[in-house]
């Protein structure tokens, strides 16, 4: 047994009951918990247990394990491990919101260099309109971090055109 597992409600504890809450989503929320502490100032440990929950997550058949180990793979600039974490979360049924693996996609391109890549996944995030999207109500096309990211890609993309300036006003 882990000494990292989460603990069920209290109040199903008193009752002397099972908790409800599924098991990957138990500890799901705990990494996320321990992630959200290791973006105010966190300890490295903080990350290394989130890490554990969201492995358990995968363990458990569930694309948000590989999707969280992405944001914590992102957040400690292993680039190489985020794309294989989204890599994994795609296999899985059902595979992660579009937007999500657009977004750390966008990101780890942009880190990576390539801007245009980043340009694409950023716009997807922004323009894109799908059945999906409209079920749960999203609109991302005012999203201030998804125009900020892609203004940067822009701007470092029309910094590679300086020989050429027309090419360059247009990425500008």
């Amino acid at each position: 047994p882990s000494t990292l597992n989460p603990l069920p409600r209290q109040s199903d504890v008193a009752a002397g009951q099972p908790s409800t809450i599924p098991e990957w989503q138990r500890w799901n929320d705990y990494g996320i918990g321990l992630f959200s502490e290791g973006n105010v100032g966190a300890e490295k440990g903080e990350l290394i247990q989130a890490t554990a929950a969201f492995e358990q997550v995968e363990k458990l058949g569930r694309a948000d394990g590989p999707v969280n180990l992405a944001r914590v793979y992102f957040k400690e600039g292993r680039l190489e491990d985020t794309v294989a974490a989204l890599q994994r979360a795609a296999k899985f049924d059902p595979p992660p919101p579009r937007w999500i693996v657009a977004w750390f996609n966008g990101l780890v391109n942009k880190q990576n260099g390539f801007l245009d890549q980043a340009i694409t996944e950023f716009r997807s995030i922004l323009e894109d309109r799908y059945p999906e999207l409209d079920k749960r109500g999203f609109d991302f096309s005012k999203d201030y971090e998804v125009i900020n990211e892609l203004g940067q890609a822009y701007y470092e993309r029309a910094k590679m055109e300086r020989g050429q300036p027309d090419r360059q006003r247009e990425f500008l």
